[in-house]
């Protein structure tokens, strides 16, 4: 193998098959993996290696069938990190054993992978740093992006004065996860926790639990979106219905990407009757099946060269 594209996704990941299906109409070979099969069907063995890029030489054996790689930075062309479960370890460790034990695969099986860091789509380091809304709202601002007035604060006098600044003529402002949250639910059934309109007398003190995040909410916006991969600007979601975006808007988009440290992202704007965009959030994981569905095949194609920019002349696929 001259080189492929390492597809890291559980079995039901749509996104990735949809990936699988571009990087094969690209002749790009690609192996894919499913991480939470470390340590019970993956089997692991890694040598230090100053002649290999990254300096590990990793190889991946999957039920005693040795995938046809040698994980190298080298030979890696790309890594697409998808939809992926817990680390699946032995039934039978006790609790500070199976807690030690995920620490160790993430930090071997994990790290290693990470090591291979120029490959990445987006590397999982830039992808946490850029989940953080303060992190997004900092990066879009200086990045010439205009946001909404915001303010992030476990006290409760200090929401309430927000709420009856910025909640002027509405009556509410927004209040937001500060970072992509979800409440246990049941098993595999997590509750996303939704942005929600808020009043200044629902402000009580359960405000002083945690950080909270209140920003102003325009009346009457729109809801855009952009696709950003490799410093271009790619047709987003509800393209055929969302509304042009300036060219100052676009180029603080790219910029915004850069600043995170990401290559791809996809950007959510609020578009004001009186064609003002405002940043709401950047989402670094785009769900692929979703783009699949709102843009047809463009997107995933677009993503699938970035990954297998120097193809390695095959269609097969290595499904682990």
């Amino acid at each position: 193998m001259s080189g492929y594209v390492l597809v890291l996704a559980d079995r039901h990941d749509l996104g990735a098959d949809h990936l699988v299906v571009s990087l094969a109409e690209l002749d790009a070979c690609v192996v894919r993996v499913d991480p939470a099969d470390f340590p019970q069907r993956v089997k692991l063995e890694a040598h230090l290696d100053a002649a290999v890029p990254g300096g590990w030489r990793i190889a991946l054996r999957v039920q005693g069938d040795t995938l046809d790689c040698g994980v190298r930075a080298d030979l890696l062309t790309g890594i697409y990190q998808g939809r992926t479960d817990p680390y699946r370890l032995p039934a039978d460790l006790a609790f500070a054993e199976r807690r030690w034990a995920h620490q160790q695969a993430h930090a071997g099986f994990g790290g290693l992978l990470a090591a291979c860091e120029p490959a990445w789509l987006n590397h999982p380091r830039h992808v946490l740093h850029a989940t953080l809304l303060p992190v997004q709202l900092a990066a879009a601002k200086a990045s010439g992006l205009a946001v909404p007035p915001t303010v992030i604060t476990n006290i409760t006098g200090a929401a309430r004065a927000f709420a009856r600044v910025q909640g002027a003529g509405r009556g509410a402002v927004l209040c937001r996860a500060v970072s992509p949250a979800t409440l246990p639910s049941q098993p595999g059934e997590p509750l996303h926790v939704a942005p929600t309109a808020i009043h200044e007398r629902q402000l009580d003190d359960s405000v002083r639990a945690t950080a909270h995040l209140f920003q102003h909410q325009p009346p009457g916006t729109r809801d855009a979106r952009l696709l950003v991969l490799d410093g271009h600007v790619l047709p987003a979601a509800g393209a055929s219905s969302s509304p042009t975006a300036p060219g100052e808007v676009t180029r603080g988009a790219v910029r915004t990407v850069t600043r995170l440290g990401l290559r791809f992202a996809e950007l959510r704007f609020a578009v004001a009757p009186d064609g003002t965009w405002t940043f709401v959030s950047c989402d670094p994981s785009p769900d692929l099946w979703e783009l699949d569905e709102a843009t047809g095949p463009q997107a995933v194609l677009a993503v699938a060269h970035a990954l297998s920019c120097s193809p390695a002349g095959g269609d097969s696929v290595c499904r682990a």
